[in-house]
């Protein structure tokens, strides 16, 4: 089996852990060189890094199928005096307008949720159209 190495990916990697960043090695090379955390990098064994099994084609199709699927339903906002924000594409109609991750996650949990239990949300949900009230709304009739 090969193993790619990963990084964190920002300001913080050592420059050991960057110049191994993407490399793809067999199993027995890294547990011969050393894994993350063990391999006598600058960050030592605060390293964050981590190696990842290489993926085979059919197994990166899904992935990728995935990944298509979310990206085509959510849009990322970088706000400068909020941060990184999630916002939901077609959730308009909803009155859900940007969304923190953890709320978009409930929400898509609790709109699943009650689509497995009850079928389609009811209108009564659609005219809510405030984020705070869809949730608690949600929130009251799965977790009853």
């Amino acid at each position: 089996m090969t193993e790619q190495w990963i990084t964190m990916a920002d300001e913080k990697v050592c420059d050991d852990c960057e110049k191994l960043s993407g490399q793809i090695e067999t199993e027995e090379h890294w547990n011969a060189t050393g894994r993350p955390g063990h391999r006598g990098t600058q960050c030592g064994p605060m390293c964050r890094c981590e190696l990842i099994p290489e993926l085979d084609e059919r197994e990166q199709d899904m992935i990728d199928r995935v990944v298509d699927s979310v990206e085509s339903r959510i849009e990322v906002i970088l706000d400068e005096t909020r941060g990184t924000r999630i916002a939901l594409k077609g959730y308009e109609s909803l009155g859900l307008g940007k969304l923190t991750y953890r709320q978009v996650a409930e929400f898509e949990g609790l709109v699943r949720a009650y689509n497995e239990m009850s079928g389609p949300l009811p209108q009564e949900f659609y005219d809510l159209s405030n984020i705070e009230r869809e949730l608690a709304w949600l929130r009251s009739r799965v977790n009853e």
